[in-house]
């Protein structure tokens, strides 16, 4: 993608969030149009872009479905928010506080603009002894469980667990845990955040009131997922968005030396620079805190991803491409996707370490998993395993491989289990 249409795409959205309208360099209204479905962007996109002159050379014939489909999607969207809203309610009223993670608390940043920025779910925060009580008011109003059975049985080890209402209109998902247990940077991320109960705040949306992560944990979950969707794949240029209008609303009430501290200890300086570089030309102004790495890349691999980078081939396999990415030559890319030893497998299939002997199991467990599309992944091809080679540079520009994460051993908000 040539730089000059993302940074036409960027300005367009900029002047849809009111921070005037930047001169567009030969605009192609196809390409942008498209970008601007694949980062589920089309209402916002259609607001900025009508304010320019130049839009109205378009085929009129495009110009009204893009309009068209905004219409839609704000109705849609303004109809999910109408749903979530007395589920809530049923929550608080069955004793339970569960706290609003990203989703509409990030949609009522944008003021008038809310129903603009699309959500096909919401995210809720629920200790795990809460789950089982959470789920009985879920089906009770019509909610059906999406995951596995035994989901709720080990919801202390879930990262989320999901469920859908019976008009497949609105999708949900309680988290027992913010960022899981599968690996030490999820486990010392969800440490982290240990007591944010304490620290929640209230915000008022349409008449309601959720309870939400306060505003300095808010802000660092809201980085720290854009990181991990970044690394597992790639990240759109949406939640960036939604970091940069949470920081203009609540940057007063934002701890910020402990931001500093928290993503030097817990994520990617660099990154999270560059993505402070986008949210300024998007118009907003916020403090890098760290030297810019590689701006340009980041935002095009934001684009050309989609949303969380399901657009490329292999969409939801990141870490496992990007492990295997990492080696050299190809045959030993091949080699780690298909034939990994028994240590670089034993952490998913703990039954490994006692029966060694059943690796050729593992394999071909794997191979079902990894090489046959799924509800939520795509499957792996060569042009995927291609893909993720590619984008080794930009990971390793932030210090995002061959890792070994340096942890505190204690700390403001919790010790690393």
């Amino acid at each position: 993608m040539p730089i000059t249409q993302a940074e036409n795409f960027i300005s367009v959205l900029r002047a849809a969030f009111g921070h005037g309208t930047k001169p567009l360099t030969s605009p192609d209204w196809d390409e942008l149009a498209q970008l601007a479905q694949t980062q589920m962007l089309t209402a916002l996109f259609y607001t900025g872009v009508v304010q320019y002159d130049a839009f109205s050379t378009w085929a009129p014939e495009k110009r009204l479905k893009l309009q068209r489909e905004t219409i839609t999607a704000v109705g849609a969207q303004a109809m999910r928010t109408q749903r979530f809203l007395p589920l809530y309610q049923a929550l608080v009223e069955a004793g339970l506080r569960p706290l609003v993670l990203k989703g509409i608390i990030c949609r009522n940043l944008y003021g008038d603009l809310a129903d603009y920025r699309p959500s096909s779910d919401e995210d809720l925060y629920l200790p795990p002894e809460q789950i089982p009580q959470a789920r009985a008011v879920l089906e009770r109003e019509g909610w059906r469980l999406d995951y596995h059975e035994d989901s709720v049985q080990v919801a202390d080890r879930m990262q989320e667990i999901a469920f859908t209402d019976a008009g497949g209109q609105l999708h949900l998902e309680l988290h027992p845990t913010l960022f899981g247990t599968d690996s030490l940077d999820h486990r010392c991320r969800t440490a982290y955040f240990r007591g944010i109960e304490a620290r929640a705040v209230v915000v008022e949306v349409d008449g309601v009131a959720l309870h939400t992560l306060g505003y300095t944990d808010h802000y660092l979950y809201l980085f720290l997922h854009l990181a991990k969707h970044f690394s597992n794949g790639g990240v759109g240029v949406r939640q960036i968005c939604d970091l940069m209008q949470f920081q203009r609303a609540y940057g007063g009430q934002i701890d910020w030396p402990e931001v500093r501290r928290a993503v030097q200890e817990l994520s990617f300086p660099g990154l999270y620079a560059d993505v402070v570089a986008i949210g300024g030309r998007l118009g907003f102004e916020a403090d890098p805190m760290f030297p810019s790495v590689q701006p340009d890349q980041l935002l095009l691999d934001s684009l050309e991803g989609g949303v969380y980078g399901f657009d490329r081939e292999g969409g939801g396999r990141g870490n496992v491409l990007n492990v295997a990415a990492q080696y050299p030559t190809r045959f030993q890319r091949l080699q780690r996707l298909l034939f990994p030893s028994v240590s670089q497998l034993v952490d998913g299939r703990p039954w490994l370490k006692r029966r060694p002997w059943l690796l050729p199991v593992a394999w071909v467990q794997r191979a079902g998993l990894l090489f046959f599309d799924s509800k939520h992944h795509s499957r792996i091809t060569g042009k995927a395993l291609k893909s993720a080679y590619g984008r080794l540079g930009l990971l390793r520009g932030y210090g995002m491989t061959g890792r070994t994460s340096q942890r505190r051993p204690g700390g403001k908000r919790g010790d690393d289990p």
